[in-house]
Formats: structure tokens, C-alpha cells, sequence
């Protein structure tokens, strides 16, 4: 598993590396494809990395949660998508949660690598005559993961991305699907669980280089959880900005809370993306 670890963080490393050298031998010498990045909100992006970039976006998530009395305080970092557009109506990508350090009281802190992830955007639509524009996004976790931090099997997902224009700058996001979690028993064994999950943002173009959102999320459960327990509702309201403070260059901060007791309490990330060349 060290190995899996430093293989990630070599490919992080090369290409923080690389931003410098790769923007400024490519300033201005020609108009650049629009850059959007699915950071930092709850919410994937409709729109695809152009053919034939490499989008890099990684990211630090600290977060807090108090359920049946217990706090328990996780970090997250670095959160790494890879993300390679194939064609015009095809994007590729790679994800791994990061390396995770999750504490709750009274027991021991756990360290160690979160799991990772293959999916795919294909581009379904254009906004046009009342309808939005509209991606799929579909993948599947991989369990390579610590164990007690990883889920152990590869759970699937999917989801509809839909993109409206609003005037003033304005826009509006939301993302409908279906992801499955694999949780563990009370005896030892493993349960997977769907829930249907929901987005809905409100986004604003502050400035040209600096957008903003507010955002509620959250997930139903599609059947009962853990051992036929039944299981909760979870809600989340948060929100952010990004400044692309060169054209390909991108950070971010965000902030979020739960909005009823099965929700995670309180979660604040910042993050940075670019793209190559």
C-alpha cells in the first residue's frame, strides 16, 4: 500500500512542478479552451476537459461530525482527480481520496490511503429549447484502500450532470444519480447500501477570473442500511469560491454544514487545479 501512496504523490509532485514551465512557455500564444474544473462544490461540472489535455485537481478536506456522542475528526488530502479528454463527447478519469487521518473519540487515530476511482463524462446535450445541458458520469470505486478505511469492494455510481444559463451571470447546477457504499457489519462481514443522491448550486461569475456558488446536497437511502437498520436522510447546505489566477490555473475554498443529525456536521476544503498543456 506504500507503494500505491508514492506512486500518487510522484504524479501530484510532477505536475505541481510542471505548472510553472507549462504556462509560461504557453501564455498568449494562443486562445486557450475555456477552463472549468468540478472543484470545490458538491456538484460535477456538465462541461468535459477539451481532447487532448491532461486537468489535474487535488485538493485538502478537513472535516468534523458528532453522532450518538462520539466526535470524530477527519483529514482528507490530496484529493486527487485526473481527469483526460479523449474527444469532444468523452472525458476519462482517476481519482484517489488521498491519504486519510480519521480520529474518533475515545479510540485511536487511523491513518493511511483512502480508496480510488475509474469513471467516465460522456456529453449527452447542449442547453437548447428549455432543456439543460447534460453530461453522465458513471464509475466505480477501487477498494485498494487500508483497511478499515476502505470500503472493500468496487461500489458504482452514476450520475446526470445538468448545466442552465441564468442572465446577470448568473448560473444553475444540479446533479442527480445513484451511488452504492460498501459499509461493515456488526459480525465482520460487509453490506453494500444505495443511496439516491441530489445537488442543486447557484453559481455567479463575480469577476472573469472569479466565480462563486451556494449549494444544497445531499443523499437518500433506496433501502434499509447496515443488518436491514434503517437509515437517514442526509442534507448539506455549503459554499465557495474559485479564482483562476492564470488561465489554466485554479485554487479554491469552500465550506459546508449538515442540515439535520445524520448529515456530517461541518467540512472546509481548499484545493488547486490546472491543466496541461
Amino acid at each position: 500500500m506504500t507503494s500505491i501512496r508514492f506512486f500518487f504523490f510522484q504524479i501530484l509532485t510532477g505536475l505541481l512542478l510542471a505548472v510553472p514551465f507549462g504556462f509560461a512557455e504557453g501564455a498568449g500564444a494562443q486562445e486557450l479552451p475555456p477552463f472549468t474544473t468540478d472543484r470545490p462544490s458538491q456538484s460535477d461540472a456538465s462541461t468535459l476537459v477539451p481532447p487532448g489535455y491532461l486537468q489535474a485537481e487535488a485538493g485538502y478536506t478537513w472535516a468534523e461530525d458528532d453522532s450518538a456522542g462520539a466526535t470524530t475528526e477527519s483529514h482528507a488530502g490530496p484529493n486527487l482527480f485526473l481527469r483526460y479528454g479523449v474527444m469532444d463527447r468523452l472525458e476519462l478519469r482517476l481519482g484517489w481520496d488521498g491519504y486519510l487521518s480519521v480520529q474518533t473519540d475515545p479510540d485511536p487515530t487511523v491513518h493511511g490511503a483512502g480508496d480510488g476511482q475509474a469513471s467516465a463524462k460522456v456529453y449527452l446535450w447542449e442547453e437548447a429549447g428549455g432543456l439543460p445541458e447534460t453530461t453522465l458520469l458513471a464509475g466505480t470505486t477501487l477498494p485498494f484502500g487500508k483497511d478499515g478505511l476502505s470500503s472493500g469492494r468496487s461500489d458504482p455510481f452514476f450520475r446526470f450532470l445538468f448545466q442552465y444559463t441564468l442572465p446577470e451571470g448568473f448560473s444553475f447546477g444540479s446533479n442527480l444519480g445513484v451511488t452504492w457504499k460498501t459499509s461493515a457489519t456488526a459480525t465482520g462481514g460487509k453490506d453494500t447500501d444505495a443511496d439516491f443522491i441530489y445537488t442543486a448550486l447557484l453559481g455567479y461569475g463575480v469577476t472573469p477570473q472569479v466565480d462563486a456558488f451556494v449549494e444544497f446536497f445531499g443523499a437518500l437511502p433506496l433501502e434499509d442500511g447496515v443488518a436491514g437498520s434503517p437509515t437517514e436522510d442526509r442534507h448539506g447546505f455549503d459554499a465557495g469560491f474559485a479564482w483562476r489566477v492564470l488561465p489554466t490555473v485554479q485554487v479554491d475554498l469552500s465550506a459546508g454544514i449538515g442540515l439535520n443529525d445524520a448529515a456530517q456536521d461541518l467540512f472546509i476544503a481548499a484545493g488547486i487545479s490546472y491543466r496541461l498543456p
